[in-house]
């Protein structure tokens, strides 16, 4: 998500920043999923740590929003991509989810689908972004 919200807001950081940044967010996120709170507000908390951390690193605040509701959206429509194709896989060759999830391994790659989903949609962003950036400077 860090990675996301600095594509977005076209900020560059140092590798050392980008890696006390990101062990935070998932320590943060880890963290929060475990407190005994209604489901969903975890989200919350995750999110407005990681506008804080942009607010840090000196992103404008009203980008640092726009950029982690962007990410937050991307990564609940790659969730959603890889709900339907695990639907999908379920009802073509007729395999048990639930068990399925029940091994550690299997699970992880069942759910890395959405992981990829959301990587392939930042690296299309920076590559728009990165594009509009070129054309403008041509066009001046």
């Amino acid at each position: 998500i860090i990675w996301g919200v600095l594509v977005i807001s076209k900020k560059h950081i140092t590798k050392i920043q980008y890696i006390i940044f990101s062990l935070s967010s998932a320590l943060v996120t880890f963290s929060a999923r475990y407190l005994p709170i209604h489901f969903g507000i975890h989200t919350i908390i995750s999110t407005i740590f990681i506008i804080s951390i942009g607010i840090i690193i000196e992103i404008p605040i009203i980008k640092s929003i726009i950029s982690v509701l962007v990410l937050t959206l991307l990564l609940l429509v790659s969730e959603l991509l890889n709900m339907l194709l695990l639907k999908l896989a379920t009802y073509i060759f007729n395999f048990n989810i639930d068990k399925a999830f029940t091994n550690l391994y299997i699970k992880c790659a069942l759910e890395s689908p959405s992981l990829i989903f959301l990587i392939v949609a930042i690296l299309i962003i920076r590559t728009l972004l990165n594009k509009n950036i070129n054309n403008s400077i041509n066009s001046a």
